[in-house]
C-alpha cells in the first residue's frame, strides 16, 4: 500500500493542477476500454498518462459526486509499472495499464468498501471480491471505489455522506441508483468501465438515465463473493461501460472466454416481446422513444410481440419479502467477516439518508416471516416459469422493454416512493428481469426532449448471452443516430 488512500474532498485540487491536460492524452478520456488497451500497447500514450488524465477529470468534476475513494500515488504508481513491463517487453493482457473504476459495495483490498455509509468508510476488507481477480490479471489498474446510494439501497444516487450523484447530461437531474457514481464516472469520462452490482435494477437504471451501456448477468455468471450483501438470491454483480463492445471485451475477460470479436447479429427475422405489463405508466418521453425504437427494429425486419404475463402487480412487494428476509441474515454475517465496527443494528442507526434507514428499520422491527418468504420464493418461481414458458410458446429470442417508467428526478424535486426505493416507478421495469434472473442489457435509445438520455433493455434466457450481445451490438448501432451514445 503506496500511503492512506485518499477521501475526494482532500486532494482534488491538488490533483487538478498536478494532473492537468497539458500533460495527458487528449483521446485517453473519450476512448473505449479497447481502445485506451490498444494505445496502451502500441505506444500512442502511456498508462500513467491515461491515468492522469482521468485523475485531472475527477478532480475538475466534484459536483458530480462520482467517486468515494481514490489513492492517486498507488494508482499511479501501478500504471508506471504497467508502462515499464510493457518497454521491458513483458508478456501483458487484454486490459494492460486500463484504469477501472469499482462500486464500494465490492470488497477491494487497496481502498475501503464503505457500502457508501459513513460508519464503514474505513473498513477494509482481507482479500479482493473474486470478480476482480481476472481483471487484475488481465492488466486492469484499480482507479477508485465510486459512489453508490446508500448500501446499494435506492433507485435515485441519493448519498447524505459522500453527495448526491448528478447526471453529466445535466447535474440538475439524479444520476439513478444505486450505483449512480459508477455511471456518473463513466458518462462523464471520469472512468472508462466500473464493476457494479444490481438487484433491482441498479445497473440499468442509471445507465439509461447517463446514456451508457449497463449489463446485469444471471447471478450465476460471475462470482459474487466478496460483496457487503443484500439478498443471496437477488444480487448479481455486473458492468457499466460507454459500448456493447467493452462490455463484452469485460464479460470475457471475467468468464475466461477467449477474447474474440463478436459481431451484430442480423435483425431480419428475429420475434422479439415486449412485457405489456411495461408499458403502463410510463413517461411520455419514454414513449416516444421507444415507439420509435419499436419502429426502427420492425423496419430492420424484427417481429415485435406483446407478451402478457399475467398479473405481476404483486411482484414489488413479493421481491421486499425475499429482500428483507435474506438481508438481515447476510448483512450481519458479512459484518462479523470483515471485523466492522457495528452490527447490523448499529449500522441500521448510523445510517444517513432518510428512505435506506426506514427501510431497514422496518425489515428489523417488523421481520420477514419464513411463510411470507417461502410465499415470495413460490410466486417468483411461478413467474420465472411463465417467462421460460413464453420463450417457447411464441418462439422468442429476446425480450425488449423500456428501463424505466420514468425519467430521471430532479434533484430539488420530490420522487415518487422515496421512502420505498424497492419498489416504485423508478424500480418496477428492471425488477421483472431481476426477479427471474435474466442477463439484460441496457443501452442508450434516444434522448427526451430536454436533452436527457433514454435506455432500453434487452433481455434473454440464461444460456444465450451470445445472442444478447450480438442483438446488442446491432441494435447499439441502430438506434445510434438517435440515441444519447455522446456522453459529456
Amino acid at each position: 500500500m503506496l500511503g492512506k488512500p485518499l477521501r475526494i474532498g482532500v486532494v482534488l485540487a491538488l490533483l487538478a493542477g498536478a494532473c492537468g491536460d497539458r500533460t495527458t492524452p487528449p483521446t485517453c478520456v473519450h476512448s473505449s476500454v479497447a481502445e485506451i488497451a490498444a494505445a496502451i500497447r502500441v505506444g500512442t500514450y502511456t498508462s500513467e498518462a491515461c491515468v492522469q488524465a482521468l485523475l485531472g477529470r475527477i478532480a475538475r468534476h466534484r459536483e458530480l459526486g462520482a467517486f468515494i475513494a481514490v489513492d492517486p500515488r498507488r494508482v499511479l504508481s501501478q500504471a508506471r509499472a504497467a508502462d515499464r513491463s510493457l518497454a521491458a517487453g513483458d508478456r501483458i493482457g487484454p486490459l494492460h495499464g486500463v484504469p477501472i473504476a469499482v462500486k464500494d459495495n465490492i470488497d477491494t483490498q487497496a481502498l475501503p468498501t464503505s457500502g457508501g455509509t459513513d460508519v464503514l468508510r474505513e473498513l477494509r476488507p482481507a482479500r479482493d471480491a473474486s470478480i476482480l481477480d481476472p481483471l487484475w490479471a488481465a492488466g486492469a489498474i484499480l482507479l477508485g471505489k465510486v459512489n453508490l446510494h446508500e448500501l446499494a439501497q435506492g433507485p435515485t444516487g441519493q448519498n447524505a455522506t459522500f453527495g448526491v450523484m448528478r447526471n453529466p447530461h445535466d447535474p440538475r437531474y439524479f444520476a439513478g441508483g444505486s450505483g449512480g457514481g459508477g455511471a456518473a464516472a463513466v458518462a462523464g469520462r471520469l472512468a472508462p468501465a466500473s464493476i457494479e452490482s444490481d438487484a433491482a435494477g441498479s445497473i440499468r437504471r442509471p445507465a439509461s438515465f447517463t446514456g451508457i451501456v449497463g449489463f446485469r448477468p444471471d447471478r450465476m455468471r460471475y462470482p459474487h463473493d466478496g460483496v457487503l450483501p443484500l439478498s443471496a438470491t437477488m444480487s448479481a454483480l455486473g458492468l457499466m461501460a460507454r459500448s456493447v463492445g467493452d462490455v463484452i471485451l469485460l464479460d470475457q475477460v471475467i468468464t475466461g472466454a477467449p477474447i474474440e470479436e463478436t459481431r451484430g447479429a442480423g435483425l431480419s427475422g428475429l420475434r422479439i416481446a415486449v412485457p405489456s405489463y411495461t408499458l403502463r405508466g410510463l413517461d411520455s418521453e419514454i414513449a416516444s422513444v421507444f415507439a420509435d425504437v419499436r419502429a426502427r427494429l420492425e423496419a430492420r425486419g424484427v417481429r415485435i410481440v406483446e407478451l402478457d404475463l399475467g398479473d405481476v402487480g404483486t411482484l414489488s412487494d413479493r421481491m421486499r419479502a425475499i429482500f428483507g428476509y435474506e438481508v438481515v441474515r447476510e448483512v450481519p454475517a458479512y459484518l462479523r467477516a470483515h471485523g466492522a465496527p457495528v452490527d447490523l443494528a448499529g449500522l441500521v442507526d448510523a445510517l444517513a439518508t432518510p428512505n435506506v434507514r426506514s427501510m431497514f428499520r422496518r425489515f428489523l422491527d417488523d421481520p420477514v416471516s419464513e411463510e411470507a418468504y417461502e410465499d415470495a420464493l413460490a410466486a417468483r418461481a411461478d413467474l420465472r416459469a411463465r417467462y421460460e414458458a413464453a420463450f417457447v410458446e411464441h418462439d422468442l429470442q429476446l425480450l425488449v422493454q423500456p428501463v424505466t417508467t420514468l425519467m430521471p428526478p430532479r434533484i430539488d424535486a420530490s420522487v415518487p416512493d422515496q421512502t420505498t426505493p424497492v419498489m416504485g416507478p423508478l424500480t418496477r421495469n428492471p425488477l421483472l428481469n431481476a426477479a427471474v434472473d435474466l442477463p439484460a442489457l441496457a443501452i442508450p435509445a434516444g434522448v427526451s426532449a430536454s436533452g436527457l438520455p433514454v435506455g432500453v433493455e434487452l433481455a434473454a434466457q440464461r444460456d444465450r448471452v451470445d445472442l444478447l450481445f450480438a442483438v446488442g451490438l446491432s441494435v447499439e448501432r441502430l438506434l445510434g443516430a438517435g440515441s444519447s451514445t455522446r456522453t459529456p
